[in-house]
């Protein structure tokens, strides 16, 4: 997630878009977080909970990201950025409630209540700290090599997950266990 979020306004910028342009990205992302997060419970019961959500956030990030690469190369492309960013808030909102549900789930519950900071913390503060760090220093490479290393990473964190849930490392979420 930040990949996109330190990479793309840069990249507008380098292609002669406004900062105007910038801000209606992020209107687009936001506005396409807010029906996850409104219908969350139905969308965990309806995938099959917390884990399938983050798998599905992931698998919009690895065709998210090539799209940001192979179709954003001139000014008169910035336009395929908005519906592109719509499934940037998608993308996060899943991420979200799923982490959210699976860390509850997971943790003793004496500290159930804690875990929403601690994934606020390690998220906000460990990830996009070490995450701007990281693709700053290698973004001499350009926003579509980026891109590109950013879609073959997620995919080889899909395939472990996937790997850890089939060996059963991976558990049910909270709704998983409730509503079934």
């Amino acid at each position: 997630m930040v990949l996109v979020d330190s990479v793309l306004p840069l990249q507008i910028e380098d292609l002669g878009g406004s900062r105007s342009f910038s801000g209606l990205t992020t209107l687009f992302s936001i506005c396409g977080g807010i029906p996850v997060f409104w219908f969350s419970k139905k969308i965990f019961l309806r995938s099959g909970g917390g884990w399938q959500m983050l798998r599905l956030a992931m698998l919009i990030i690895m065709i998210r990201l090539p799209f940001l690469s192979f179709f954003i190369v001139t000014k008169s492309d910035l336009w395929k950025i908005l519906p592109i960013q719509f499934f940037h808030g998608t993308t996060f909102a899943l991420l979200w409630c799923g982490a959210t549900d699976y860390l509850q789930s997971h943790a003793p519950s004496n500290i159930t209540a804690s875990t929403q900071t601690i994934l606020s913390t390690c998220y906000f503060t460990l990830g996009q700290g070490f995450g701007n760090v990281f693709w700053m220093s290698i973004y001499s490479w350009g926003p579509r090599s980026l891109y590109v290393a950013g879609a073959l990473i997620t995919s080889i964190v899909y395939v472990l997950c996937d790997g850890a849930a089939a060996a059963g490392e991976i558990g049910r979420g909270r709704l998983e266990r409730s509503d079934s």
